[in-house]
């Protein structure tokens, strides 16, 4: 079942969580907690599409036991109900601090608005593509450094915009059959347009990704004026800087991928390993960005029996 709750109001604006809770928890038998950050780059996103795996633990009576909770950053106008603030309308910063914002909510007040059928004793943090970097950046205690998770998982994330594969201009992107006009998303480049927080899957919108990488304009997109920041928010530089230990960590990449190059996530296991830092690596081999979400078959098995060992 799922409800919505206001975590934080700007203006007329209010921004929800999106929360799954399953009938067999109660305040006696509270269920833990998975926090879920959605991919798309933060800069466009579907509220049509829900990972195979999530969908089917959300609804099945292995989730009273592994993931219980599914949580999305979403906002609401009008009673309209939609996905996380989107760049470039939002800079990466205030997307940031939204996360930050969510996790205070859901450990600090979610317990009390869901009956106490929620135990945030044992949450735990998780995303695809730009969401795992978000679960990464929650992880480590940049997003909210008062409010830590048990474990943190990240599938195919981005770990460090100024890559070369971020900043090299492409002909096209590898997926896309030419390249994106840049009429086709002139109205989304826009950071003066209205701010949104999600597209339906057949919205111009939808090809932001793919211009992004033939533009190699992400940390313009992200950062506009401030892109000196992005070196901030590269995970391999939170970790030269972080003093205090790292929780667990799991992260699963495919070989081929197209639309994060394999090696953001490499570096990012090197460097923990570096500080022996408790991190497991799936290597996901001969697979391309979104295989979870297009091979119904896929559990994510690795995934969820790390987050078993720590519940």
């Amino acid at each position: 079942m799922k409800s919505s709750y206001t975590y934080k109001k700007i203006n007329n604006l209010e921004i929800k969580l999106d929360v799954h809770i399953p009938p067999s928890a109660t305040a006696e038998n509270p269920a833990p907690v998975i926090v879920w950050y959605h991919g798309g780059g933060l800069l466009q996103v579907s509220a049509e599409i829900l990972q195979n795996y999530l969908a089917m633990l959300i609804q099945s009576p292995r989730a009273a036991v592994n993931v219980i909770q599914t949580i999305s950053m979403s906002q609401s106008r009008n009673e309209v109900s939609h996905l996380f603030l989107l760049a470039p309308q939002a800079d990466f910063e205030e997307i940031l601090s939204d996360v930050s914002d969510s996790v205070s909510y859901t450990i600090e007040e979610l317990p009390g608005q869901t009956g106490h059928r929620i135990d945030v004793k044992r949450w735990f943090v998780s995303g695809s593509s730009a969401g795992g970097w978000l679960s990464l950046l929650v992880g480590l205690g940049v997003a909210n450094p008062k409010h830590i998770p048990l474990a943190c998982t990240a599938i195919y994330p981005i770990t460090n915009t100024l890559a070369p594969f971020w900043n090299t201009l492409h002909e096209k992107a590898e997926w896309e059959d030419g390249p994106v006009a840049h009429e086709t998303v002139k109205e989304h480049l826009n950071v003066d347009a209205p701010v949104v927080s999600s597209n339906p899957s057949n919205s111009t919108r939808s090809k932001m990704y793919a211009w992004m990488v033939q533009s190699a304009s992400l940390n313009e997109l992200l950062y506009g004026t401030k892109k000196d920041r992005a070196g901030n928010y590269a995970i391999i530089n939170v970790l030269k800087e972080k003093k205090d230990a790292t929780p667990p960590i799991y992260i699963i990449h495919g070989t081929v991928d197209t639309a994060v190059p394999f090696s953001q996530a490499v570096e990012v296991v090197d460097a923990l390993k570096a500080r022996n830092a408790e991190v497991q690596f799936d290597v996901a081999h001969d697979k391309d960005h979104l295989w979870d979400e297009y091979d119904k078959n896929e559990r994510m098995d690795g995934l969820y029996a790390f987050i078993r060992k720590y519940l």
